[in-house]
């Protein structure tokens, strides 16, 4: 369906950039992220068509990105071109916070509107709160890096703004993994291939089995659901041709 792949980019773009990221090679980690959230998105616009609207932002990402492979060459190469300047980074930075601000506003309103769809109000509400911490993030980095503060309340602003990155990330995951589990028809392999990094592979073998074992409550009436949207949405497509 999608949610698989959504998960399973998230987590490489978001959490393992992170580690990935002190051998100089969290670029690459971020294209492998923004490539596997960009086909879930993708697969999922066909059930709830509002989840289109997160491509953009996401393909924004991924441009941006191809800058940081750039830096992250030029690292190893002992390469430095004239027009990669410190401003310029300073420039990328900024893109890349508000268009991860979008993407989130974007796709977090759309599952939670799926949610909504297919009865899981409990799952709509966690996407809601997700949003909201997404949104307290960006004003805590707004304020580490513009407000005047002093060196011990810098500090302070810059660990609560550490915690809340790491704490909308686990949320998120875990808001993918409850629709993984919840949404996706299980007439539908969501299983991303296989990979040469065996740890993607064990997480997707993991919640694959976590989704075998999912509660059937409302199976029957979500897959209904999400038949008749996609049934709607290659109709328009016919039509369209």
């Amino acid at each position: 369906m999608g949610f698989g792949y959504l998960f399973l980019g998230y987590l490489t773009a978001f959490l393992l950039e992170i580690t990935v990221n002190a051998i100089h090679a969290g670029p690459l980690a971020l294209l492998v992220g923004y490539s596997l959230m960009a086909v879930g998105v993708w697969r999922l616009k066909a059930y709830q068509r509002s989840f289109r609207l997160a491509l953009p932002p996401l393909a924004l990402l991924f441009l941006v990105n191809i800058y940081r492979i750039l830096e992250m060459f030029g690292e190893w190469f002992l390469w430095n071109p004239a027009w990669m300047s410190d401003s310029l980074g300073t420039v990328a930075g900024w893109l890349e916070f508000v268009f991860i601000l979008l993407f989130h506003s974007l796709l977090l309103p759309a599952v939670l509107r799926l949610a909504m769809a297919v009865g899981l109000p409990k799952t709509a509400v966690a996407a809601s709160r997700n949003l909201i911490l997404v949104w307290i993030w960006a004003a805590l980095y707004l304020v580490v890096r513009l407000a005047p503060l002093s060196s011990d309340a810098g500090k302070v602003f810059g660990v609560v703004l550490t915690l809340f990155d790491f704490l909308f990330i686990i949320l998120n995951l875990f808001l993918f993994l409850s629709c993984m589990k919840n949404i996706a028809p299980a007439n539908e392999d969501d299983s991303p291939r296989r990979y040469r990094w065996n740890l993607l592979n064990r997480i997707g073998d993991r919640f694959a089995r976590e989704q075998e074992r999912a509660s059937e409550t409302k199976r029957g009436e979500t897959e209904a659901y999400l038949r008749r949207r996609k049934e709607k949405q290659e109709q328009k497509k016919k039509r369209g041709k």
